[in-house]
């Protein structure tokens, strides 16, 4: 079993950037919850939250990251930096206990680069609908 260490990811800016979350905390029955502060507007954090629930048939991984964004408003000619809004993905994976490791990488994996698609990122980046 792995410790409860940081967890680190690339964005997709044209030159990434590494963004470490740092565990904030661990809970048996809530999971845990990391944070990245190092790029955080205002003190909000980009936000991970990471549950297991290990039932008699299912395991079931529950995994959501959610990210601020920061506008800049001047009003009066004094210039502000205020949260605008979050964005979000939450991911739910079920996998049954019999399956073996490697089946359970592959759905893993496949999982990972569905969102890299260039239907999946044409309808989420540019809200263009295939039909």
């Amino acid at each position: 079993m792995p410790s409860n260490t940081s967890i680190a990811i690339l964005d997709g800016k044209a030159s990434p950037l590494t963004h470490t979350f740092t565990p904030t905390r661990l809970d048996a029955v809530s999971g845990a919850s990391y944070r990245d502060m190092s790029m955080s507007p205002m003190g909000v954090a980009d936000t991970i939250n990471y549950r297991m629930n290990d039932r008699p048939k299912v395991r079931q991984v529950s995994l959501s990251l959610r990210r601020p964004r920061a506008v800049t408003e001047t009003v009066n000619g004094v210039t502000n930096t205020k949260m605008a809004d979050f964005g979000s993905v939450g991911i739910t994976v079920n996998v049954p206990v019999t399956w073996a490791e490697a089946d359970i990488k592959d759905l893993r994996v496949m999982a990972s680069k569905l969102l890299l698609d260039a239907l999946v990122a044409a309808g989420v980046d540019r809200g263009e609908y295939t039909y």
